[in-house]
């Protein structure tokens, strides 16, 4: 960023005193780059002075504490509202035989008693919140340690008592998804797989279910594609595969198929008309002599 001649002078500027945040507002520019251009310039940069209004009194020491193991204030926020450093708070935090830094999230903190003692109390009804609250950590680190000792996460009660688990896996078994499912509950979709995880149910994706407007969508399989052309995710309109099963060969694109009776999850074949086009209002084709679907369009002869 900067020629030869300003770099020179920076570094004289330092050399005589000044400080590394005045050079960057007075060239204005970060302080990175006043740091590279004295380094450019082959001066050796000072040892970091903590200049704050920390005095390191008994009372500002145990303010500090307060702050800190009651969560009230994070290391950055304590530091900014002192006017000093982090590592002076971390350092009287450490004195004081507070883990503070970042070995308060080191796993090997730990030791194996420790790790038996957070399983005992969560297998024995505490909350991970509440676990991580009086460890004073954070839940992903409580949680960690939970799995560390090698006991599972307990669901949380009031989503799964006995009638909502029997709901929620017949729900499951009869062909909704996690999604619709995890909606109606008001919880998350991951609270739903875990779930049935935990009791064994397993979470293939379902044969068949419902989708929009009643109709019914099914789970394909290599021997369907002779009748079918099916999504990326392998599933197919049931009308559309009782049809093309019917027909022997798969739908065209723009051949639709009408629900005689209006129900669109009965997909009885007597019940299905082959159309062209869009339908509704739409004529069936249908052979005058036999009254089969398996026609096709051919050009009108001249």
């Amino acid at each position: 960023m900067f020629d030869d001649a300003a770099a020179a002078e920076i570094a004289r500027m330092y050399e005589a005193g000044a400080a590394i945040p005045d050079l960057a507002a007075l060239y204005d520019c970060n302080v990175q780059t006043i740091r590279k251009a004295i380094h450019a310039c082959g001066v050796v940069l000072r040892p970091r002075e903590y200049t704050s209004n920390y005095t390191g009194s008994e009372e500002q020491r145990a303010e500090i504490v307060r702050l800190y193991t009651n969560r009230i204030k994070s290391l950055r926020d304590i530091a900014k509202g002192i006017g000093c450093d982090i590592p002076l708070v971390v350092q009287a935090l450490r004195d004081a035989g507070v883990k503070a830094g970042t070995n308060n999230s080191k796993v090997h903190d730990y030791s194996p008693e420790q790790l038996a003692e957070i399983a005992a109390a969560h297998e024995g009804g505490e909350s991970m919140s509440s676990i991580a609250r009086r460890l004073k950590i954070s839940g992903k680190l409580a949680t960690k340690l939970l799995r560390l000792s090698g006991a599972k996460l307990r669901l949380r009660d009031d989503y799964y008592s006995e009638e909502k688990k029997a709901e929620i896996i017949r729900r499951f078994e009869s062909g909704e998804t996690q999604k619709s499912i995890a909606e109606s509950v008001k919880t998350q979709q991951s609270r739903i797989s875990r779930f049935l995880d935990s009791v064994g149910v397993e979470r293939k994706r379902a044969l068949r279910y419902k989708v929009a407007n009643g109709y019914i969508s099914v789970l394909t399989f290599p021997e369907d594609r002779a009748f079918c052309v099916p999504h990326a995710n392998g599933r197919v309109l049931e009308h559309r595969l009782v049809m093309g099963r019917y027909l022997g060969r798969p739908m065209r694109p723009d051949e639709t198929v009408h629900h005689i009776n209006g129900d669109t999850g009965d997909n009885r074949i007597e019940n299905l008309q082959l159309r062209t086009g869009r339908h509704g209002k739409g004529i069936s084709q249908v052979c005058l002599d036999c009254g089969s679907h398996n026609v096709k369009p051919v050009p009108i002869a001249s």
